[in-house]
C-alpha cells in the first residue's frame, strides 16, 4: 500500500515551508498559500488553516541499511525526542524495524523508521534527504477504533497489521500503514502528547486497485 498524498492543516505555512525545505531539505513549493513537500513518491499537502488540539503523527521510511546513517544526519537538524534515556526504538514481529523520533510544524510527531522486512537500498555517498524514501504511516485518531477498522476494511480490503487493539489497530503492510487509534492515547514515545482529532486527507493506492483511494477525517471513505 503506498501512502500518496496527506493532506494537513498548518497554523503557519511560511514556518512550515522552511522546516520540510530548509531543515529536513526535502524539495517544497509554495503556491496560493498551500505548501506541497516531495517525500519520494508520496506528497504532503500543508494548508494554512486552524489547527486542532492534539498533534498528528506522521512516519517517513528510510533504507533500512542506513539507520544509522540516518540518525546522524538527523541529529544535525533537530532535536530528537527520548523516552527513559533512549532516542532510538526496535521492535519486533510484525515491525521489525527501528525509528526516530521528533517534532515538526505545529508539534507533528514525525518519525523516521527503518523496516528490515524491506528489501535494503543500498547506496553510496552522504546520506541525504534523497534517502528519505516516502510516507510510511500516518496516524488516525477516531472516537472508536474497532469502528473505524470496520468502516475502512469494508471500504478497502485493509488487513490488520500485527494485531488489532481496541485503542490501535494498525491496516496494511510494511509499506505503507494507517495507525487508528484511540482519541487521547499517547503517541508513542511520548506520555502526554495525544492525537489530534482535526482535519485529515490521506489518499492510498492499492495493489490491483486500479485507482487511487482517499479518506477524510473520522475515517469517511470515498474513491479518489
Amino acid at each position: 500500500m503506498l501512502i500518496s498524498q496527506v493532506e494537513l492543516p498548518v497554523s503557519d505555512a511560511v514556518q512550515a515551508a522552511r522546516f520540510y525545505g530548509d531543515v529536513l531539505g526535502l524539495p517544497t513549493r509554495t503556491g496560493d498559500g498551500v505548501v506541497e513537500v516531495e517525500i519520494g513518491p508520496s506528497v504532503l499537502l500543508l494548508h494554512p488553516g486552524p489547527v486542532a488540539p492534539g498533534v498528528y503523527h506522521c512516519a517517513i521510511t528510510v533504507p533500512e541499511d542506513r539507520f544509522a546513517e540516518a540518525k546522524a544526519w538527523l541529529q544535525e537538524r533537530v532535536s530528537m525526542l527520548e523516552r527513559d534515556g533512549l532516542n532510538e526504538f526496535a521492535l519486533g514481529a510484525p515491525w521489525n524495524s527501528q525509528s526516530l523520533y521528533f517534532a515538526g510544524p505545529d508539534g507533528i510527531l514525525l518519525e523516521l523508521i527503518a523496516r528490515h522486512d524491506l528489501a535494503a537500498r543500498s547506496a553510496s555517498g552522504r546520506f541525504t534527504s534523497a534517502d528519505l524514501l516516502r510516507i510510511s504511516e500516518i496516524g488516525l485518531a477516531v472516537p472508536d477504533v474497532p469502528t473505524a477498522v470496520e468502516s475502512l476494511q469494508n471500504a478497502f480490503g485493509l488487513a490488520v497489521f500485527g494485531a488489532a487493539a481496541a485503542e490501535f489497530t494498525p491496516l496494511g503492510d510494511p509499506d505503507g500503514l494507517l495507525i487508528v487509534v484511540q482519541d487521547g492515547r499517547p503517541w508513542f514515545p511520548t506520555t502526554t502528547l495525544t492525537p489530534s482529532l482535526g482535519a485529515i486527507a490521506v489518499t492510498i493506492q492499492l495493489p490491483n486497485a486500479g485507482k487511487s483511494l482517499a479518506l477524510t477525517a473520522n475515517c469517511q471513505v470515498k474513491a479518489a
